[in-house]
């Protein structure tokens, strides 16, 4: 176990959680307490974040995270209970050793150990730490920094990676996805290191804190995506990601029918899983990834269209060129000459 002791904020918070006394008082006002020294209490109201002192509809980026810098990670206060508050910036929440108790729009979530929540943009949460030995990290990210870190792992035309974008980008309520990674060591010791490196005045220093970083995204990829849940995803559901790789993997044939015979599900069941985590119907989906395929195939000129087509499943050129009509509102020819590099929409 880390032993790391309380600061003097911390344990003015604890003194103030033992004794049953609100919070608010003593860190917008001039209250004092016996126990603390006026430096101690001036110190107490200078150091916490904004989130802890009152609700705000929405923080943007450069409020947590420095200008000209593309992230930052923060070691949450202990016995403290943050407000319920949104941002426009995306948010890891890392518990590495105690108790959490986090609070994602209208989900309650009891972190356990190696738990990670990331949080999309506008998601409303708020956080409870109430021990000596919880240490939590928050991890802030540009929007333009995760797509290139984390998205930018998964292949472009995956269908993991536009349901991974879907929750970040897409918009709508309460879209975050949990992470149980438990006791992966190589996730502990790189959330660690970007805690010990963050050093911003330093560009070296800097670039080995965003390496750290997709390090990170990168051991969650490999090790950790069949375990999540979402917040349309419970226990009891058929595991997304699993469907997800099914559906990547034969692409170019796959019907709602042959996915529900192959996991043992009802036609019925598959859809709404789909629906439920896509926001697209079944049908809607898969047409949507073979588009960000078809995306990527146009970028290499050698490939003809009909090649393209054949590639993506599609039964002829006319219907390739409906669909992606429909989903870019251009033809393949007139992409291909337009774009230099794919666009996930």
């Amino acid at each position: 176990m880390i032993n790391i002791p309380l600061t003097d904020t911390e344990l003015i918070c604890k003194y103030l959680h033992e004794h049953n006394l609100p919070l608010a008082p003593y860190l917008s006002g001039d209250k004092t307490l016996d126990a603390f020294t006026a430096e101690q209490m001036a110190q107490f109201r200078s150091a916490l974040p904004v989130s802890y002192a009152g609700p705000r509809a929405m923080y943007d980026e450069d409020i947590p995270i420095p200008p000209g810098h593309d992230l930052v990670i923060l070691r949450g206060g202990r016995f403290l209970a943050t407000h319920e508050h949104a941002h426009e910036y995306i948010e890891f929440v890392y518990l590495l050793q105690g108790e959490n108790d986090e609070f994602v729009d209208g989900n309650e979530y009891h972190m356990k150990p190696g738990d990670l929540v990331l949080l999309a943009p506008g998601t409303r949460h708020r956080s409870s730490s109430f021990s000596d030995d919880v240490l939590i990290y928050y991890i802030m990210v540009r929007k333009s920094t995760f797509e290139n870190a984390f998205l930018s792992l998964l292949a472009r035309h995956d269908a993991l990676s536009v349901f991974f974008s879907d929750i970040v980008f897409k918009g709508g309520v309460g879209r975050h996805v949990l992470f149980h990674t438990k006791e992966n060591q190589a996730i502990q010791q790189i959330v660690l290191s970007m805690s010990n490196s963050a050093d911003y005045d330093n560009e070296i220093a800097s670039r080995r804190y965003n390496l750290l970083f997709e390090l990170l995204c990168l051991e969650v990829i490999q090790h950790h995506l069949t375990d999540i849940l979402t917040k349309d995803t419970r226990q009891s559901d058929l595991d997304i990601v699993s469907v997800l790789r099914y559906l990547n993997d034969n692409l170019t044939d796959v019907t709602v029918e042959n996915a529900s015979a192959h996991f043992g599900y009802s036609r019925g069941h598959m859809e709404r899983l789909i629906k439920a985590n896509t926001g697209d119907t079944f049908r809607g989906f898969i047409t949507r990834v073979k588009m960000h395929y078809a995306e990527t195939l146009l970028a290499n000129p050698k490939l003809t269209i009909h090649e393209i087509t054949e590639a993506t499943g599609f039964r002829d050129d006319s219907s390739f060129y409906r669909a992606f009509k429909r989903h870019f509102g251009m033809t393949p020819a007139e992409y291909r000459k337009t774009s230099d590099q794919p666009v996930l929409a």
